[in-house]
């Protein structure tokens, strides 16, 4: 029987990253164009890698800083 304990964890993760920042720009109401400021405070999830015995995933999360000039 196949284990999908690992990837639903995978999937939980960017989920729990990804869907505070669609609920945000959704509850604003007025449509409007997607601008570089935008893009401030979004974090990424990637190069998941599950360990050998499946109970631990490692993974990289990338944030989006604005740079003072």
């Amino acid at each position: 029987m196949l284990d999908h304990g690992p990837p639903r964890l995978t999937l939980l993760v960017m989920l729990s990253v990804f869907l505070p920042v669609i609920n945000n720009t959704s509850m604003e109401g007025a449509k409007r164009l997607f601008t570089p400021e935008d893009f401030i405070g979004f974090k990424s999830v990637s190069d998941a890698q599950i360990s050998p015995d499946g109970k631990h995933v490692a993974f990289v999360l990338g944030n989006v800083y604005k740079l003072d000039s």
